[in-house]
Order: structure tokens, then sequence, then C-alpha cells
């Protein structure tokens, strides 16, 4: 499994709700794609030791101090899953090759706000 944990929530620039401009959605969406190429990095070593076969299954689980729509926060992460896929953990994020598990939200203090996403080859 590998296990993605960004120290901060998906922009709201790039959830569902958003009416940011166009250029500012992709600087936040390339900024979240860096993170995410970084953190895929660290776990090289997983990635390398595990057999990726078609598809994988995503989990997300987001901590925050307030309530935010679930759905809202997962359109936030696309830029994410794009990233997945370009490292090649998967040929594609279409429904043949990327199982979503169930979003989990978690409620914690301010200042402790993170996402985690975690992979693994889908059984």
């Amino acid at each position: 499994m590998i296990r993605i944990e960004l120290p901060f929530m998906p922009p709201a620039e790039l959830r569902g709700n958003s009416r940011a401009h166009h250029i500012v959605r992709w600087r936040k969406g390339k900024e979240l794609q860096e993170a995410v190429w970084f953190r895929l990095t660290e776990n090289s070593d997983v990635i390398r030791d595990t057999e990726w076969t078609s598809p994988i299954s995503v989990k997300y689980t987001f901590h925050n101090w307030r309530k935010i729509d679930l759905d809202n926060l997962c359109i936030g992460l696309k830029a994410a899953l794009d990233t997945v896929v370009a490292f090649g953990l998967a040929p594609g994020d279409d429904p043949d090759h990327v199982r979503l598990e169930a979003p989990e939200f978690v409620k914690c203090r301010k200042g402790d706000e993170r996402t985690i996403i975690e992979i693994t080859p889908a059984a």
C-alpha cells in the first residue's frame, strides 16, 4: 500500500463549487500534482516491490476542523489522481483501472488539516 499524506486539504480553487479563474485553477492543480509526485517518489521502494496490476484502489481520508462536502473534496483531488496515473500505477483513471473507495471525513483541531490518499492493488 502507498500512503500519501498531504499537509493540507484540496485547494478550494479546485473543488466542485469553485468559480476561480482557469489560470488560478491550473496553478493550484500544478502545485497539487507536484506535491503528490514528490510523495510518490518518496515511496518508490514500495512501488518497485509491489506488483501493480490494474485496477488499483484509491481511498481518500480528509481531516479538517470544519465539515466540507465530500464530493467537492474528491473533485478537488482530480489532479492528484491524474498524477498517480502519470506515475505509472494505472494505465488510466477510468473505472476499469481505478476503483474509488468511499471517502472518509475525520474532524480534527484547527491547524491539523491534512489529506491522506491510500493506493493499493485492487483485489
